[in-house]
């Protein structure tokens, strides 16, 4: 510690180092819990919301789409890219809700709805072991610890709670918009960035709109340039929509720096896809990233309870 006299000269203070806080980004969906059984977590949410939820009356062209969309998910049993439908409807689903009610219904849907293919387990408990190990580890040890992943940032802060040491404000995730009441009644789902108003009413909700910013791809990186002004030291994901944040990890970075791509090669104990583990792998070896065998390197996924019923 340093020793430094005071403006006027007559008395010291101690100035303690400030340690380097090292920085760490972990994906979700397949990285932290199951990916796709049949769909992503997001979107079996949603279609729980709009067509298994007795406590929210859908707009019926909603409903009718989402109904569809279901359809085609259990009956292929794989997950399709409905394009910009797919934020704009999950979004809607919880317009209106504050942060509070929106938390309970995620809540309640993890307690009470399960992956497809898996027995002896629900949506809130589809954490994978070993990366509960990691992230712990890592805590542990005073790294910190982000979230950067496509899933909600509401439902991050549901889905880690009690079980991850990670402050509610280490979220860099899919967002949406949040208005005051006054702003929802008028049909005001976006911030409104022009207008500068001050009026509030003491113990006016703040409510959910539209959808903000989807953090998936490249928007990955650029949210984690806004959010922490600086370069992680590792990150880990499991898909290409994790690249460009293990190229900018790994890329100039003035510190000692690592990816793990997580292989989702288990078809004995996971819905294991054996081609995109394959992808994966080759993309670890060109690019110098870890690769990680859900089959060969861990031990459990789920615990020894949990059985695959359908293998897709």
């Amino acid at each position: 510690p340093a020793v430094a006299a005071n403006v006027t000269g007559n008395a010291t203070y101690t100035a303690k180092w400030t340690p380097i806080v090292y920085t760490i980004t972990f994906d979700v969906d397949g990285t932290l819990l199951c990916e796709t059984a049949p769909h992503y977590m997001n979107w079996m949410l949603c279609f729980y919301r709009y067509l298994h939820d007795d406590t929210y009356t859908a707009d019926p062209a909603d409903r009718a789409r989402v109904a569809e969309m279901e359809e085609y998910v259990l009956k292929n049993k794989a997950h399709k890219d409905w394009g910009t439908d797919e934020q704009i409807l999950q979004a809607k689903a919880f317009r209106g809700l504050t942060q509070e009610e929106y938390s309970m219904s995620v809540r309640k849907f993890l307690d009470t709805n399960s992956p497809v293919g898996l027995s002896n387990l629900t949506w809130g408990t589809a954490l994978y072991w070993p990366m509960i190990e990691v992230v712990s580890y890592l805590v542990a040890n005073d790294f910190k610890v982000y979230l950067c992943s496509g899933v909600d940032r509401d439902v991050c802060r549901v889905l880690v709670k009690d079980i991850y040491d990670i402050p509610v404000n280490q979220m860099m995730t899919s967002d949406v918009n949040y208005v005051t009441e006054s702003q929802a009644a008028k049909g005001e789902w976006t911030e409104n960035l022009n207008s500068g108003s001050s009026s509030y009413s003491p113990g006016e909700k703040i409510v959910r709109g539209d959808m903000k910013q989807l953090c998936t791809g490249i928007n990955k990186i650029v949210i984690m340039r806004r959010e922490l002004g600086k370069k992680p030291i590792l990150s880990w994901g499991n898909s290409s929509g994790d690249y460009p944040m293990f190229h900018y990890t790994n890329h100039d970075n003035p510190l000692p720096h690592i990816s793990f791509c997580l292989l989702c090669d288990d078809q004995k104990r996971e819905l294991g896809d054996t081609v995109k583990a394959s992808k994966c792998k080759a993309a670890c070896e060109e690019n110098g990233w870890v690769p990680v065998s859900m089959r060969d390197e861990w031990a459990t996924i789920y615990g020894d309870d949990v059985k695959v019923s359908t293998i897709k």
